[in-house]
């Protein structure tokens, strides 16, 4: 079993990515939208309290509460089976070589991708993305939360 290490969250994510919110909440209405984080409890408290980021997902997979880190074998078993998923039924995207190499041995569908320009195109490839139902909430104001949150302009 693989550990999380408490480090500095210096140059992890600190705010979110242009356009996240319009990607998740565009595949709400017909697949489950989970979170694979190599967080440490510092990392995660930022993204879930400060971004809001928790409610996001139907299942949230967090280092340091299962103690496992990608690319380990172990996480992809884990998760699998808290989704009661096969591995053909996973979809995957990281912008990490070597967590999409992991994936891939695990027999997931991974995907490398830099950014949610890349997200979102391969996405929409793969036919996962359409517009939002009407219970999402709008991105708009969603963002403009965080960035008030976090008091950015």
């Amino acid at each position: 079993m693989s550990s999380v290490p408490a480090g500095s969250t210096d140059t992890w994510m600190v705010e979110l990515c242009d356009g996240a919110q319009d990607i998740v909440a565009a595949s709400w209405s017909h697949c489950r939208v989970a979170c694979l984080c190599n967080a440490n409890e510092v990392q995660w408290s930022k993204v879930r309290d400060d971004l809001g980021l928790g409610q996001w997902f139907s299942h949230q997979f967090v280092s340091h509460e299962i103690g496992l880190v990608k690319p380990d074998p172990e996480i992809h078993l884990h998760v699998e089976r808290e989704l009661e998923a096969s591995q053909r039924q996973i979809s995957f995207f990281d912008d990490s070589v070597p967590n999409v190499e992991g994936a891939k041995r695990a027999g997931w569908n991974a995907y490398y991708v830099r950014g949610t320009g890349e997200l979102r195109a391969r996405l929409s490839e793969l036919k996962y993305l359409r517009p939002p139902w009407p219970a999402a909430p709008d991105p708009g104001a969603v963002e403009q939360e965080f960035r008030r949150r976090l008091g950015v302009a």
